[in-house]
């Protein structure tokens, strides 16, 4: 496993076994995207943010909301923690549509709020939900 330390970095990885992560690294002045190029649908897809090891960090509420559901289920685990040491992720993994024509994304917005320091926000759409 690649991990991400003293990085930013936006990944997934579907709940697959033996598969591998999907990552990129955003620039100061532009985002990325990162595609599961995998096409059986649905997957169940774990979602992770990583920040630098010296990067301090807080969560708006509604972003922390969508993290925490279904941690009071049995849900599946997040198959994307462990991708890096200073992360924000899910608890659970999320299931995609079994409708190939509806694209589910997860999006990340960091606010840099002073050196080493960032505000995290996040939101998903076409997704099911959380994987039970």
């Amino acid at each position: 496993m690649d991990k991400m330390n003293n990085s930013t970095a936006i990944a997934l990885r579907t709940s697959d076994i033996g598969a591998g992560y999907h990552h990129c690294s955003p620039d100061i002045s532009y985002g990325c995207t990162v595609d599961d190029d995998q096409r059986s649908i649905p997957k169940n897809i774990g979602n992770i943010l990583c920040l630098p090891s010296s990067t301090f960090f807080t969560v708006t509420d509604s972003c922390m909301s969508l993290l925490n559901s279904g941690s009071s289920q049995d849900c599946q685990k997040n198959s994307a923690k462990g991708f890096c040491s200073n992360g924000v992720a899910p608890t659970c993994n999320y299931r995609t549509s079994a409708d190939a024509d509806t694209k589910a994304q997860w999006n990340w917005v960091v606010n840099y709020t002073g050196t080493d320091a960032v505000s995290v926000d996040c939101n998903e759409n076409g997704y099911q939900g959380y994987t039970e």
